[in-house]
């Protein structure tokens, strides 16, 4: 046993990190040290976690870590930027509050952005509302050696050998419940055996992971994260409209499909009484990555055009669409007009107008470089119609 090394436990909230959290606590043998005093539980919060993960660490947790006088950190990312560094929610031996709230959340990011996760893209959220949040503070406040342990079971190899690429300042990551054997219906079990419940799966409540019937069954029983969940896909759906939330679908249609009715109401009122703008969106496709996922990039002009009420910004967009003899079309929850269509082959461009709740920035990566190749291909498909 090693008990010289401060014990790292990356604690996601979780069935799998929760379970060999309690597990250490109860049945020291389990331990690859040999004092509490050695370890520090960590999470990192993106500020849009369930509330009933929240009850459920508070209600069983905690008062495990107090008991124990176990140290407990919660940090969370501080702003948009990787400079804006980290904010300390708490950082005790005797935890009262799991800190869900966050600081800068990741929704304020996908909401400014007007996007949301991607299933095909690596785990940019995690990386950036998690890994970048902890990684400073672990090299902040701990010196000497570690032992960062993660909550990857059993049943998941692969996600284990592509941690095993990282590791944690110089040191290689510990895998709990891959050395026990435990795999996640395991850790469900363990769990409803010490507490007497099923443990929710920790994850955002927008979070593209999670299984549709999952999704929507929490959205039911928490009808306002389903309304946020409405909320932030609706925007990643207003600027493209093939970015859907969910694998099978859009976050409306999942939550049509399954009855989550009040989620759906409650959206809807936000809707109706948010200030809305007219946003002019544009973008440029080229063939110019170097493997299969990167080939094809796609940069983002957006620009607002005007803001006012839901009705006001209706009509205006109709009104802009007439005046460049654009056809309006009703894509979902959102009026949109293009007034350049995506060709074949590339380059290709896109331009369209439309309404929506005005909360996404203006924003464009190096807009006059955006602006000239946008005048060489707009030159260029006009050229091409005259001949």
């Amino acid at each position: 046993m090693e008990s010289r090394k401060t014990w790292l436990l990356n604690y996601g909230m979780g069935v799998d990190s929760t379970a060999i959290l309690v597990r250490w606590i109860l049945e020291p043998e389990s331990r690859p040290f040999d004092s509490l005093d050695d370890l520090v539980v960590l999470t990192a919060q993106t500020g849009d976690e369930f509330w009933s993960t929240k009850m459920m660490v508070e209600q069983f947790v905690l008062p495990l870590l107090r008991e124990h006088e176990i140290r407990f950190v919660q940090v969370a990312k501080a702003g948009p930027s990787k400079c804006d560094g980290y904010t300390v929610l708490s950082d005790t031996r005797e935890p009262w509050t799991c800190h869900t709230e966050g600081d800068y959340r990741l929704s304020q990011n996908l909401i400014a952005a007007g996007t949301v996760p991607r299933l095909g893209r690596p785990h940019i959220c995690a990386i950036r509302w998690k890994g970048d949040v902890l990684d400073p503070w672990i090299g902040d406040h701990i010196s000497g050696a570690i032992g960062p342990a993660i909550g990857y079971n059993a049943d998941e190899p692969k996600r284990v050998a592509k941690s095993n690429e990282y590791g944690c300042r110089s040191a290689d990551y510990f895998y709990p419940l891959v050395e026990w054997g435990w795999g996640r219906d395991r850790c469900i079990d363990y769990l409803r055996e010490t507490f007497g419940v099923i443990w929710p799966k920790s994850c955002c409540y927008f979070c593209p992971f999670q299984k549709d019937f999952d999704a929507s069954d929490r959205w039911k029983k928490e009808p306002i994260y389903g309304a946020e969940a409405l909320w932030v896909a609706g925007f990643g759906l207003a600027f493209n409209p093939r970015m859907h939330l969910m694998s099978k679908g859009s976050a409306m249609e999942i939550a049509q499909a399954h009855g989550c009715f009040e989620a759906i109401a409650l959206y809807e009122e936000w809707l109706e009484a948010h200030d809305w703008s007219v946003y002019q969106v544009r973008r440029i496709y080229t063939n110019t990555g170097t493997s299969a996922k990167t080939r094809i990039n796609a940069r983002r002009d957006v620009k607002t055009l005007d803001t006012g009420d839901r009705t006001e910004m209706t009509h205006k967009l109709h009104s802009l669409a007439f005046r460049v003899g654009a056809e309006v079309e009703l894509c979902g929850e959102w009026y949109r007009a293009y007034t350049e269509c995506r060709g074949d082959g590339y380059p290709a461009i896109e331009e369209f107008l439309v309404a929506c709740p005005a909360a996404p920035s203006d924003k464009c990566q190096h807009l006059r470089n955006f602006n000239n190749t946008w005048a060489k291909l707009t030159a260029t498909v006009q050229m091409s119609l005259a001949l």
